[in-house]
């Protein structure tokens, strides 16, 4: 969503949401509303897997054709299939393939199914990185597959710019109970590795709690707080956008211990805070850091906690800061905006 959102809202800022038309459910209406877009509901429920699948892949195309829309725009892997009318998708990794354990069954059998069509009968596959591009391509070898740029949300960039010695106290008692804290944006997944950054801290010494969270929700919701390793973790769920970005600007390093991603959103977003990151060294991680984040070995605390040790000495704080900036200052959501026009535009 935070994807859609972005371009979506990059496209309105360059003036070209006429004639965009976005197919969605009746729960998502609230996030799309503010654009000022035209929508279209789907009379299904998400979250049962049959229905979205009918949905999708019988109800949408039928709608699209009542509507005669010319260009299909398919955000999220899988696109409506019998649809009359140019597609593109967006593949932005392929995760059900590559690293399925965690994965709900009824979805990944329907992106096993539903990628390589999708990709197969688009006129271009999009994605966002060098990684994602070359694992699209070993799967579907004859796919037109792009790179386009990313963007972040400003409101990370301007909790960089708010914070203060007030913020990280206000933050550190809002989110760690008074501790100073290490950030880890990542649901409780397998390919996120979260003991990996947990253990990681406790090796490091440095008497960090770790507060770890993941997004989407309208706001905070306290989870849990215990002891694991020596380390206080504090884990949060469903924290809305402005609180994730003042929850990683006041945080002293954001951790990505992932074993797999094609792309890293909290990667990028706590770059453009200000805040320094140690990630994995996997390839999807480099190519979004471009050699702004310190890289650790993916599953190894040991490295992760000698990066971190790393990343809290004040010059080299500093350093790594200057080259995030350098690093997220045009990844703005209107430069993606452009770059997907650009492509849709031949379509239409």
């Amino acid at each position: 969503m935070r994807y859609l959102l972005g371009v979506l809202g990059g496209l309105r800022e360059i003036d070209a949401l006429d004639g965009v038309v976005v197919y969605t459910t009746r729960v998502a209406i609230p996030s799309f509303a503010p654009l000022g877009v035209a929508i279209r509901i789907l009379p299904v429920n998400p979250n049962v897997a049959l229905t979205r699948f009918v949905a999708e892949q019988v109800g949408l195309p039928a709608l699209m054709r009542r509507e005669r829309s010319r260009v299909i725009w398919s955000p999220a892997h899988v696109a409506p299939l019998l649809a009359a009318a140019n597609h593109v998708v967006t593949v932005h990794d392929v995760r059900h393939h590559d690293a399925p354990a965690g994965m709900p069954l009824a979805r990944r059998a329907y992106l096993e199914w539903g990628v390589p069509r999708s990709a197969a009968h688009a006129a271009s596959v999009l994605t966002g990185s060098a990684f994602s591009r070359s694992r699209v391509h070993s799967l579907i070898p004859h796919a037109d597959v792009r790179v386009v740029p990313y963007g972040i949300d400003r409101i990370f960039f301007d909790a960089g710019e708010r914070r203060t010695n007030k913020t990280r106290r206000a933050a550190r008692d809002r989110y760690a109970r008074g501790a100073a804290y290490v950030a880890v944006v990542a649901p409780d997944l397998p390919h996120k590795d979260v003991p990996t950054a947990v253990r990681a801290v406790s090796l490091a010494g440095t008497g960090l709690a770790v507060v770890q969270c993941s997004g989407g929700g309208a706001a905070g919701m306290w989870r849990s707080s215990r002891e694991h390793d020596g380390v206080t973790l504090h884990r949060w769920q469903g924290v809305a956008d402005a609180e994730l970005a003042d929850l990683v600007a006041n945080a002293e390093a954001l951790l990505v211990p992932s074993r797999y991603e094609g792309y890293s959103f909290p990667l990028v977003e706590a770059l453009a805070a200000g805040t320094p990151v140690v990630a994995s060294d996997i390839s999807a991680l480099r190519d979004v850091a471009a050699g702004a984040a310190r890289l650790a070995r993916p599953g190894d605390p040991e490295s992760f906690a000698a990066e971190l040790r790393a990343v809290l000495d004040p010059g080299a704080r500093a350093a790594l800061v200057e080259r995030g900036r350098a690093r997220t200052v045009a990844l703005t959501w209107r430069r993606s905006a452009e770059a997907h026009l650009a492509l849709l535009a031949t379509l239409a």
